[in-house]
């Protein structure tokens, strides 16, 4: 599974950034200590740039601040925004996607080779039959699983 780092937008926002470049005059927020923190780290050493950037103890008071237009966009991995962005009420929508590197995978030890090739057949039938995809879509509301399948 592919963790994404979203920008996060109110739908009806006219600021639409498609890369965090086209953040720096807008009001950023993510959630502190998380994937998208670091990511936003690196990203801030390569540049220089922290202006208007706003690190928030929940994701859900990002989410609160945006829907009350406190903030223009939130930095979010995939994974967390996943129940903002897909319920039918959503007042919320992808802008971007800024990266995709975070790759989730099973973990087991190396030697053994029974669970490997059981997990290996169970996941062969899911992707195969179209179980997976489905499952991403409905959770996720995209799919997460293909790509990193490949």
């Amino acid at each position: 599974m592919i963790n994404y780092q979203f920008l996060v937008v109110r739908k009806d926002s006219k600021v639409k950034p498609r890369s965090l470049d086209e953040t720096l005059e807008l009001r950023l927020a993510f959630q502190g200590d998380t994937i998208s923190d670091y990511f936003y780290k690196e990203w801030l050493y390569e540049t220089g740039n922290s202006d208007n950037v706003l690190r928030y103890k929940t994701l859900i008071n990002c989410f609160n601040d945006l829907e009350q237009k406190q903030i223009d966009v939130i930095l979010t991995e995939s994974i967390e925004a996943a129940n903002f962005l897909t319920k039918p009420e959503s007042l919320f929508e992808i802008s971007a996607i800024v990266d995709s590197s975070e790759k989730w995978a099973i973990c087991i030890k190396k030697e053994n080779a029974i669970l490997s090739n059981a997990i290996d057949k169970a996941l062969d039938e899911l992707f195969g039959d179209g179980t997976m995809l489905k499952i991403s879509n409905e959770v996720f509301g995209m799919d997460v699983v293909s790509e990193a399948r490949n």
